[in-house]
């Protein structure tokens, strides 16, 4: 009785048949349908009724699912397509169908369900003749676009779909789109459909179809969107770009994955470097400028330093037993700071003249061991983890020593509540790799020195600006800013290259990196001998292009007894030595000097003297007697400022020089 009340109550049309086509039954709405009454009809062979009929794909039913339904124990097979069907009056209408066999009947039986769809058909030619009319701008397009109802029924497609698919809108108009499809691709077409309807906003996704045209598989990012015409209908529209190039490649990508990871960290890894390059380039244009700078300032300061100091000291002598002395001596301290000051700023700048030579650094760590020590103090735990084998190094004694002392006592600092020091030599050598990660460094074998603590540590922010001179974080009266600075400028004068690894609270490490000495034939460092006497009679070419100074070093000379011939530029100098009838002992000559340098005079003259020494002195390196800050072989050199001190011992000590006269 159930399926007697739908057979007669449902409103699409529903024929029993046999094979053959004979009618058996016809509910009422296929005789409304077909113009017809059942007694009519079952006087009709089915086919009579059938104008024109297209079946879908096999096995898909009529709601879009794949396979096949189940009826009870057997399986029912259908069969779904589209009809052309003729009433009674002979006039025809366009139908949509689903027909089955029925299981288990003693006689081979079918049933066929219709609906009439002259209505919907109608309306999508309607729609159709509006879409047409956009066909011209439609088809212009590189791109796929078509339009489809709600059931997924094409009503437009544009020339590009006609030519990837094959078929022109007037075959596939009324079919559904998922028929044309490949099964995958079809199950995301009613996912993608269903959700459009659902959520009336646009999705996209990748598809594949197989062009006709060139027979190979393109791919296309398709967006769906919702649409609504002019009776109110809920429409889908889309539009597909071939992205087939894009594929290909990103399945390329894929295929070689394990490659294009270690491109992208090898990407990655250039990128960064790159950054840090820039970075490291951009703040050293800025030391570089800074540094001009400092040894220009530095350069004037030693002129004047040698005259205030070389004029406190005759006032000293002069005025020792005076109440005047002591603001004398004040006077003398203050430029003594500032002649400090001065050869710090020419460390920064790398315009301090070195004089290298090839150390063992153990060493020398071992040489200021008690130094450190009584620095640190008792709170702060000293260790040195030095290579017996290290590298040698070619490095100025005094400069490494003042390098290692700055660090120390910036270590210190950062551990006022105590601590631990470590000092560590070890032979690393750098390659490709470290050096793209560090421009400034060199390929080969390269002593480390590190100078490690468990003290403050140091943000990004103050390691940014760590070496620039006069930079501080400590308290006023606490440091001048210069010891680090000092510290660079040592270490790149010297060819090598320092990085600084800190975290707040985590401590600082220090790595200082010197190249490997050439020649390994290292030669002891050994304290200087001070003679007890420094005086002398012999005759001295003081040659000097600044008034002040050249007065200031001869009443130091002077007072030590020697006697003094003055000359302010080359050719004066020149002049004097060919009319002095005396012995001419000693050239001291400034180096840089207008139209004669010192070099060029030192030539000069000891073609007309070849016995003369020669001393040059210059408060700058940047001239003929120094290169790359490293005086050359065989040159007596004095930096300004210059203070009897250091004057008399080097002019003493260069005359007695191969005459047995050592005193």
């Amino acid at each position: 009785m159930y399926f007697e009340s739908l057979f007669t109550n449902s409103p699409d049309g529903i024929l029993l048949s046999t094979d053959d086509g004979e009618i058996l039954r016809a509910n009422p709405a296929a005789c409304a349908a077909l113009g017809r009454t059942e007694a009519e009809l079952l006087r009709i062979n089915r086919a009579d009724l059938i104008v024109t009929l297209r079946h879908a794909r096999d096995g898909l039913a009529h709601d879009g699912s794949a396979g096949n339904e189940s009826a009870g124990d057997a399986d029912v097979e259908l069969e779904t397509g589209a009809l052309t069907l003729r009433r009674s009056d002979g006039s025809t209408f366009p139908a949509e169908y689903v027909s089955a066999a029925i299981p288990n009947a003693s006689v081979p039986l079918s049933y066929t369900i219709f609906r009439d769809i002259s209505e919907r058909r109608a309306n999508e030619l309607a729609l159709a003749a509006a879409l047409a009319r956009l066909d011209g701008f439609m088809s212009a397009s590189p791109a796929m676009k078509w339009v489809k109802d709600e059931q997924g029924r094409l009503l437009y497609v544009n020339t590009a779909w006609e030519k990837a698919f094959g078929a022109s809108l007037n075959e596939v108009r009324g079919q559904r789109e998922v028929v044309l499809r490949a099964d995958d691709v079809a199950r995301q077409v009613l996912l993608d459909d269903a959700q459009v309807l659902a959520e009336g906003k646009p999705i996209s996704s990748m598809e594949s179809q197989t062009v006709q045209t060139d027979g190979t598989l393109h791919w296309f990012q398709t967006v769906r969107f919702p649409i609504r015409d002019a009776t109110g209908a809920h429409l889908i529209g889309a539009v597909a770009t071939d992205v087939t190039a894009q594929k290909l490649a990103e399945d390329a990508l894929r295929e070689s994955e394990a490659r294009a990871r270690a491109a992208q960290r090898e990407l990655e890894y250039a990128l960064d470097v790159t950054r840090r390059t820039e970075e490291k380039f951009r703040q050293a244009q800025k030391m570089e400028a800074v540094g001009r700078l400092a040894g220009g300032i530095a350069h004037d300061f030693n002129n004047l330093l040698t005259v205030i100091l070389g004029n406190c000291e005759t006032l000293a002598l002069h005025l020792s037993k005076e109440p005047i002395a002591a603001e004398v001596q004040e006077i003398q301290n203050a430029g003594n700071r500032a002649a400090t000051l001065t050869r710090q700023l020419l460390a920064f700048s790398r315009k301090q003249a070195l004089e290298p030579r090839v150390l063992n650094l153990n060493d020398v760590l071992m040489g200021m061991q008690r130094m450190f020590e009584r620095l640190l103090g008792e709170d702060i735990d000293i260790a040195f983890l030095l290579n017996p084998k290290a590298y040698r190094c070619l490095l100025d004694p005094g400069q490494i020593e003042q390098v290692v002392l700055n660090l120390v006592v910036n270590a210190r600092d950062a551990m006022p509540d105590g601590g631990r020091l470590t000092i560590e030599t070890s032979n690393v050598s750098l390659d490709e790799a470290y050096v793209k990660h560090h421009p400034e460094a060199v390929t080969g074998p390269h002593l480390m020195l590190s100078v490690s603590d468990t003290g403050i540590g140091m943000t990004r922010e103050v390691q940014a600006h760590l070496f620039e001179p006069f930079y501080t974080t400590k308290p006023v009266g606490r440091g001048t800013g210069l010891g680090l600075s000092t510290v660079y400028g040592i270490v790149k004068q010297s060819g090598g290259t320092i990085w600084v690894y800190s975290e707040p609270g985590q401590g600082t490490t220090f790595k200082l990196y010197f190249p490997e000495a050439v020649t390994h034939s290292e030669l002891p460092i050994r304290a200087a001998v001070t003679p007890a006497d420094h005086s002398g009679t012999e005759a001295i070419l003081l040659v000097e292009d600044d008034q002040q100074v050249r007065t200031t070093v001869g009443g130091m000379l002077r007072r030590a007894g020697y006697h003094v011939i003055e000359a302010s530029n080359g050719g004066e100098a020149l002049m004097i030595c060919e009319q002095h009838g005396g012995t001419i002992a000693l050239l001291l000559t400034d180096i840089v000097m207008p139209k004669m340098n010192g070099r060029q005079l030192a030539e000069r003259l000891r073609q007309i003297r070849p016995e003369l020494r020669v001393i040059y002195m210059s408060g700058y390196t940047e001239n003929v007697v120094v290169h790359h800050g490293v005086v050359d072989s065989g040159v007596d050199f004095l930096q300004k400022p210059l203070i009897s001190n250091a004057l008399l011992p080097k002019v003493r000590a260069v005359l007695d020089r191969g005459t047995g006269n050592a005193r």
